[in-house]
Formats: C-alpha cells, sequence, structure tokens
C-alpha cells in the first residue's frame, strides 16, 4: 500500500502469499544465513527502516517492513540488492511470479502489489525521518 499520507515519508508493506503444500519454505528458508544477508542488503538498500517474515500459519507466511520512498524505487533496491531471498521464496510459493525477480522486475512490482495487505491504522514515533536522518541522528554527539 503507497504511502497516502504525504506528512509521513516512510510506507509500510504488508506482504502476505501461500506457500505449496508440502512445502518446508516458511522458517526454514529464513534461516541464520538469510537473516544476515536480509541485513546486509538492507543496509545497501538504505531506505529499510525494519523488516520481519512471519509464518502466519502452516501454509502462510507475510514479510512486513516499513520503507521510505516510492514502492517502485524500493522493490528495484530489493532486485538489485536481496533478490536471492526472494527468489528462494518465490520457489516454494503458490502461483508466484516469473522467476528470477532480477530479471523480471515489473512482474515482480506488479506481484508484491497484489500480495499487500491494506493496514487499517498505521503509527510511528517518527514520521518525518528517513532512515538516514535516523542514522545520521543516532551517531551524531551531543
Amino acid at each position: 500500500m503507497p504511502n497516502s499520507d504525504p506528512s509521513r515519508v516512510m510506507s509500510p508493506l504488508n506482504f502476505i502469499v501461500k506457500l505449496k503444500p508440502g512445502s518446508k519454505a516458511g522458517i526454514e528458508m529464513i534461516s541464520p544465513q538469510l537473516s544476515a544477508r536480509l541485513k546486509r542488503g538492507a543496509d545497501q538498500i538504505g531506505t529499510l527502516h525494519e523488516a520481519r517474515f512471519v509464518r502466519l500459519d502452516e501454509d502462510t507466511i507475510g514479510l512486513f517492513t516499513t520503507y521510505d520512498g516510492d514502492f517502485d524505487t524500493y522493490i528495484s533496491d530489493f532486485t538489485k540488492h536481496i533478490a536471492d531471498i526472494f527468489n528462494a521464496l518465490f520457489a516454494n510459493v503458490v502461483d508466484p511470479p516469473p522467476l528470477p525477480v532480477e530479471k523480471n522486475i515489473q512482474a515482480f512490482a506488479d506481484y508484491v502489489r497484489a500480495h499487500d495487505f491494506p493496514i487499517i491504522t498505521y503509527y510511528t514515533a517518527y514520521p518525518n525521518l528517513t532512515v538516514q536522518d535516523i542514522r545520521a541522528l543516532s551517531t551524531a554527539r551531543v
């Protein structure tokens, strides 16, 4: 769901997909190695406030994030820096987008949009601070 509040610099993403029957992709594919890869990729992207994969039930997994900027740039950045995570996940979901995602960016973006559940309400303690603002403030001496 794109940012509908012009006073807020960040937007939430609530991406939820169904796993193939019998798939062990959920928690198992989000291993410590992939978690470390997600952190490195997110640090390179530089607009990702937070991200978490959640197993919602036996056959459903969600990725919940908050990011700065517009959706298309965000998705493009994901394909540049952490496509391998999505390629691994999508190999185990029902009706995935064309793979690899880095060669099918528009299809990937369309798929994410179609599986982005709308928010009911959204709160952030720092609506006007980007990831880069927060990083700069966290290293500044008072």
